[in-house]
C-alpha cells in the first residue's frame, strides 16, 4: 500500500471515530425543552394523583399549611411507564453488622430516546423494620424488597422527577412514618387540562357568590370560556367582575383540588382559583362564550372544600 493510500485510510478512520464520538454526546436541553420537561412531569403527576390516590401519603405540613405529599412505589412504576424508561439492577450487596443485617442496592433508570440515565441507591436493615413493627425484625425477603423499592424509586426520580423523595424513603420509625391517605372512593373526573391550556387568556362570563362560611369567607363560582372555578378570595372575585365590566381577558392560575369525603359523598375534583390578572385589551372575539355542558360544572359542595 502506498503512503498516499495509507494517509487516505487514516483520515477516513479518524473522521469515522469523530462522528461516532459526536453521536455519543448528549446535547444539553434548551430552556424551552427544560420547561417542557417540567410541565410534562407535573401534568403526569396530577393525572396519577387523581387516578391513584391510594399511592399518596402525607406527613407534616408545608409553610402555607398544606400537607406534604409523598408517593409510593406504584406511582413511581407508573411514572417509569409514562416516560418509557428502562430500569435495571446495577448492584446488590448484603451487609451484616453485629446482630443486624440489610441490603444496599443500586438501580439505573435510562431513557432510550435521549440516552440520559441516572442511578439510584436504596438501603434497608432489619433493625429499621423492628422499630416500625414493635420490635419484630424484618424477614430476609421484606428487608431486601424494601431496599430494591427505594433504589428503584430513587433512580426514576433522579432521572425525570428532579429528585423528589418517595414515600418509602421516609419510612424509618413509627414516629416519622408517613400517614396513608384515607380513600373512600375513586373520583371520576374529566382529564386535567394541560398547562398550555390554562396558561392562555380567558374571558370571564359569570361571577356568583354561592355561600358564606361562619368565619365570613365567601365562596364564589367563577365561569370562564375555559372552565368553572371555585374562589375563596373576594379580591379575586372582584377582579373577575371587573373583567366582565371592561370586556377584557384575564390570565388565571389555578390548581385542581379534591373535595373531602363527607356523609357518604365520594371525593371529586374541582378547580381552585389561585390568582387572576386582567389583560388590559378588549377580549378576542374568537374566544366567544362558553358552551358548558352541566357535567363541566364541577363546583364542589361548600362543606367539602379542602381549603
Amino acid at each position: 500500500m502506498s503512503k498516499a493510500s495509507a494517509d487516505v485510510m487514516r483520515e477516513k478512520l479518524t473522521n469515522t471515530l469523530a462522528v461516532v464520538e459526536a453521536s455519543d454526546m448528549i446535547a444539553a436541553p434548551s430552556a424551552d425543552e427544560l420547561e417542557s420537561n417540567v410541565r410534562r412531569y407535573r401534568d403526569m403527576q396530577r393525572t396519577l394523583d387523581r387516578l391513584m390516590p391510594d399511592q399518596i401519603v402525607e406527613t407534616g405540613t408545608n409553610a402555607d399549611g398544606t400537607p406534604k405529599l409523598f408517593r409510593r412505589k406504584g406511582y413511581w412504576k407508573a411514572i417509569a411507564q409514562g416516560f418509557n424508561l428502562n430500569v435495571e439492577l446495577v448492584r446488590e450487596e448484603r451487609q451484616e453488622h453485629a446482630e443486624d443485617f440489610g441490603y444496599c442496592v443500586t438501580y439505573k433508570a435510562s431513557d432510550p430516546r435521549t440516552g440520559r440515565s441516572a442511578d439510584g441507591d436504596g438501603a434497608c436493615f432489619a433493625s429499621e423494620k423492628a422499630q416500625r413493627r414493635g420490635g419484630i425484625g424484618g424477614t430476609e425477603h421484606n428487608v431486601r424488597a424494601h431496599a430494591h423499592t427505594r433504589a428503584t424509586n430513587r433512580a426514576v426520580s433522579n432521572l425525570v422527577a428532579f429528585g423528589e423523595v418517595s414515600a418509602e424513603e421516609l419510612e424509618t420509625t413509627d414516629r416519622s412514618a408517613p400517614k396513608q391517605r384515607v380513600v373512600t372512593g375513586t373520583a371520576t373526573t374529566k382529564p386535567r387540562p394541560t398547562l398550555e391550556d390554562h396558561d392562555g387568556p380567558e374571558k370571564i362570563t359569570e361571577v356568583k357568590a354561592t355561600a358564606t362560611w361562619k368565619n365570613g369567607t365567601t365562596v364564589h363560582k367563577i365561569v370562564s370560556t375555559r372552565r368553572v372555578y371555585t374562589c375563596l378570595d373576594d379580591g379575586h372575585a372582584s377582579v373577575a367582575s371587573t373583567a366582565i365590566d371592561r370586556d377584557c381577558e384575564v390570565e388565571i392560575d389555578y390548581a385542581e383540588q379534591m373535595t373531602k369525603a363527607k356523609d357518604g359523598r365520594e371525593p371529586r375534583a374541582y378547580n381552585a382559583l389561585k390568582s387572576i390578572a386582567l389583560i388590559e385589551r378588549p377580549a378576542e372575539t374568537t374566544l366567544g362564550s362558553p358552551v358548558l355542558d352541566p357535567a363541566d360544572d364541577n363546583t364542589p359542595d361548600v362543606d367539602t372544600i379542602q381549603f
